[in-house]
Order: structure tokens, then C-alpha cells, then sequence
């Protein structure tokens, strides 16, 4: 099953795609239902809605795919990024900085690495 978190009231659940708002994923009561819904893929909105350290905990459970637009990239997508992609974090974080282009690069590559197919490229 697939849990989708999005303000995009567009998106549509079916039988095995579950949407929920964003107001609702960061509200603690909502949190069992989320760990142990049965979820093998969370499809989340890049946005400062989501509090630091919650998608970390649900990476170990369930494949962890973000959802936002390359020319957006900002420092809340990339605080995302690296709680998906905790093993690049320090690389990720001084290349923000330094060089941004080189972080674009890395993302690009997580995109095919990891399947990110809900990432819009420029």
C-alpha cells in the first residue's frame, strides 16, 4: 500500500493509495496509524510543514520517496533529502552552501537510484 501526503487535493486515493493532508501526517495521534498501516511506500510533499526527525523514523519501515519541483529546491527540501538519505548528509549540507550545482547533481542521482518519480526535473 501506498500513503500519499500531499496538499494537492487533487490526488485521489484507490484501493491501495491512501492520501492524507499534510496537517494531518504531523499530528501525533495520526502516528500509529501511519507506522502500522501497512504502508510500503510514503509519497511526501517537500514542504517546512513536516517536522524535523519524522520522516527518518518511517525510512527504516517503508520506502521514502519526497514529492517537489527542482526549481524549488530549498533548504526545507533539502533537510528532507537528507533525512531520506542520512549517509550524504554532511555532503549534502557544506555542497548547499558551497556549491549548489553539485547538490543538484546528487539529487539527479537519487532520483534514479532510489526511483524518485515524483520529483519534477527542469
Amino acid at each position: 500500500m501506498k500513503l500519499i501526503v500531499t496538499n494537492d487535493s487533487s490526488i485521489e486515493g484507490d484501493l491501495t493509495t491512501v492520501v492524507m493532508p499534510v496537517y494531518e501526517f504531523v499530528e501525533f495521534k495520526n502516528q500509529p496509524f501511519i507506522m502500522t498501516g501497512g504502508f510500503d511506500e510514503l509519497v511526501i510533499d517537500a514542504v517546512p510543514e513536516i517536522p524535523a526527525g519524522y520522516i527518518s523514523n518511517l525510512t527504516t519501515i517503508m520506502k521514502v520517496k519526497p514529492r517537489f519541483k527542482m526549481s524549488d529546491l530549498n533548504l526545507s527540501i533539502i533537510r528532507i533529502i537528507t533525512e531520506i538519505v542520512p549517509r550524504d548528509t554532511a555532503i549534502i549540507r557544506y555542497n548547499w552552501v558551497k556549491d549548489k550545482a553539485a547538490v543538484i547533481e546528487l539529487i539527479k542521482g537519487y532520483i534514479k537510484e532510489f526511483e524518485w518519480t515524483d520529483v519534477e526535473e527542469d
